[in-house]
């Protein structure tokens, strides 16, 4: 409910850019120890998952929204975020529809 409420006040785009941000930083630790150091990613993930929004239009047009799905298959299978990841790509399902692309 902390994130749905943030996301309210500060926008999905802008939330979804912080964890997005936090989740680049947390990267080269997770790349040199995947088995140890997952977590801090699966987090980040599952927090990017429950950003999604069909009510801010600029929520579908965000740069940053694609990048987030295609790093998401590019991460190394450690733990629980294989989970974690293929449940977010479905809940972003509808921003999928609206880009074939992908």
């Amino acid at each position: 409910d902390v994130l749905t409420d943030a996301c309210k006040v500060l926008s999905s785009t802008a939330c979804i850019e912080e964890v997005y941000g936090a989740l680049q930083q947390r990267l080269p630790a997770f790349g040199a120890d995947p088995a140890g150091q997952w977590r801090s990613i699966e987090a980040c993930v599952f927090c990017a998952r429950q950003m999604i929004t069909s009510n801010e239009p600029a929520f579908f047009t965000a740069p940053v929204v694609h990048q987030l799905l295609q790093l998401l298959p590019t991460l190394p299978a450690a733990g629980d975020l294989p989970n974690t990841a293929i449940r977010t790509v479905g809940t972003y399902a509808n921003w999928l529809s609206r880009h074939a692309e992908m």
